[in-house]
């Protein structure tokens, strides 16, 4: 990429306001992916936080999940297609997970996911959250035997 296109892209990127980040041209493929990774979304005030909190609280229940002494708290509402809650909020959608993570914990840094000790994908209890990387969820996913190959493997047993 040579210099005057990369001075360009930064220069437009410094001018536009820092939440809505547009290239100055769509048809530039390259300013369109270097804007789309440097894309931010304003925090959360507190406000908004309990707001969020009151409506997760409104959609979640206690059940006696595989963690000892410490019950998972199941999100009732909507469900994406891979099982995992979602719930609406302002112009956003957010996994229930994420939502709990972000209310209770703190935020989400970028390239982050939110894992569950429990292994429950409804589960918003904040005790059975953690931060980690894509390759920790991996990780993860391989060590407790959710890997689409090893189910595949079970399912043929039977």
């Amino acid at each position: 990429m040579n210099k005057a296109l990369l001075k360009s892209i930064v220069a437009n990127i410094r001018r536009k306001d820092r939440y809505r980040l547009e290239p100055q041209s769509s048809a530039n493929p390259i300013a369109t992916r270097i804007v789309s990774q440097l894309r931010l979304r304003p925090p959360l005030t507190e406000a908004q936080k309990s707001e969020l909190k009151i409506k997760l609280s409104n959609r979640t229940m206690n059940i006696k999940g595989p963690i000892e002494d410490s019950p998972c708290l199941i999100f009732l509402g909507s469900t994406n297609d891979s099982g995992y809650g979602s719930i609406s909020f302002g112009t956003r959608t957010y996994g229930a997970n994420v939502a709990s993570y972000l209310v209770n914990v703190g935020d989400v840094p970028k390239g982050m996911c939110i894992l569950h000790h429990c292994d429950i994908r409804t589960c918003t209890e904040p005790s059975h959250l953690f931060l980690g990387t894509p390759q920790d969820n991996s990780l993860d996913m391989a060590s407790k035997g959710r890997h689409w190959r090893q189910l595949r493997k079970f399912k043929r047993r039977f």
